[in-house]
């Protein structure tokens, strides 16, 4: 699954893995969302609504994840390595 993020700067362009949570995730879309800075690690934002994540297995990020943190609810792409989220790109 292709995604687009359109920002200020420009456009990045990201593929998602074939799993439950970025089928779920790829039918929010299109989404209008407000990145935040948190840690030094990482760009977040709140979703509308909670992921899927049952059957998911949890992993530790790497610099230019896409990934859901499920405790908050957060959207989250990783430029700082950071554990425990759900992996969404491939």
């Amino acid at each position: 699954m292709k995604i687009v993020f359109i920002t200020q700067s420009g456009k990045v362009f990201a593929t998602l893995n074939d799993s439950k949570i970025s089928r779920d995730f790829y039918s929010l879309l299109p989404l209008k969302i407000e990145l935040k800075d948190y840690a030094g690690a990482e760009k977040y934002a709140k979703l509308a609504r909670p992921l899927d994540i049952r059957d998911e297995p949890s992993t530790d990020g790497k610099k230019g994840d896409i990934s859901y943190f499920a405790p908050w609810g957060n959207f989250v792409i990783y430029y700082k390595i950071t554990p425990f989220m759900k992996v969404l790109s491939a």
